[in-house]
């Protein structure tokens, strides 16, 4: 007589951040289960602090070696975002679009001749706090 086995799968993630992935791996019934619990460093914040946050990544960005072709587009997109954050109901979908081609942006600056990996390593805690005010729409972010 065939013996059927019995498989079983389990993941934890504590204080992370998963944007755009899919976790799981399929084998005969997969249960898949979320639980989403925020930690104390994620909270979503308000607006002035989205604000202050991307003036901040606005002062680094001017400071950097990033190339000026690259450093103004990353302006732009920066400015873009804080615009939409200022607005009475803002539009979360264009913000995180925004927000996702600076990020696309200052990845590119890994390939130029002088990469400053500084501003990104400067940049990117400020995002991850930005991050969880974009609500449903963070699923475009991908850091």
């Amino acid at each position: 007589m065939k013996r059927e086995e019995k498989h079983s799968q389990s993941q934890n993630f504590n204080n992370s951040v998963i944007l755009g992935s899919q976790i799981g791996q399929g084998l005969k019934d997969v249960n898949q289960q979320y639980t989403t619990q925020r930690a104390g460093n994620s909270k979503i914040i308000d607006p002035t602090d989205i604000i202050k946050l991307v003036e901040e990544i606005q002062r680094i960005l001017k400071n950097s070696n990033v190339p000026g072709d690259m450093k103004g587009k990353c302006e732009n997109y920066l400015q873009t975002f804080k615009s939409e954050t200022q607005e009475k109901d803002p539009d979360k979908n264009y913000a995180a679009h925004s927000l996702q081609k600076f990020i696309h942006e200052i990845h590119k600056t890994k390939n130029t001749t002088i990469p400053d990996t500084a501003f990104i390593d400067k940049v990117q805690p400020l995002i991850t706090r930005i991050i969880p005010w974009l609500g449903e729409e963070r699923k475009f972010i991908k850091l």
